[in-house]
């Protein structure tokens, strides 16, 4: 290793309500209802995140909604669900590159930030 101190990569941190706790500094809050959240909600966490890699990719696509189904839930951020989101995703990822992002999934489901952390340093 040259003289140079380690990079460490991103990394998807687990918000927590208990007392005292704090987001780390330069982490960035993906929950909803900020607009980096998903707006997507499932019985399997890996649906509601494989809908939600779905929606960033853009173009013309369907989902299945419905009881039982994928289904949005109530408190997205209503740009979440606009046609042009993933033009937002394209022109913002830039925002997140670098950075902790913080969401309420636990660490071993799966969960959309992982989505936006490869997005955001897919090329580093």
């Amino acid at each position: 290793m040259s003289g140079a101190a380690a990079m460490t990569l991103p990394k998807r941190i687990q918000r927590k309500r208990t007392k005292g706790w704090r987001m780390p500094v330069g982490a960035v809050n993906v929950t909803r209802p900020t607009i980096w959240g998903n707006p997507f909600i499932h019985a399997d966490p890996g649906e509601a995140v494989a809908a939600y890699r779905k929606l960033t990719r853009g173009g013309t696509s369907m989902f299945e909604m419905g009881p039982g189904k994928l289904q949005f839930a109530k408190n997205a951020h209503p740009q979440t669900l606009h046609w042009h989101f993933s033009d937002f995703v394209r022109e913002n990822i830039h925002k997140l590159r670098g950075k902790d992002l913080a969401c309420w999934c636990p660490l071993d489901a799966p969960c959309h930030a992982d989505v936006l952390l490869h997005l955001a340093n897919k090329d580093t």
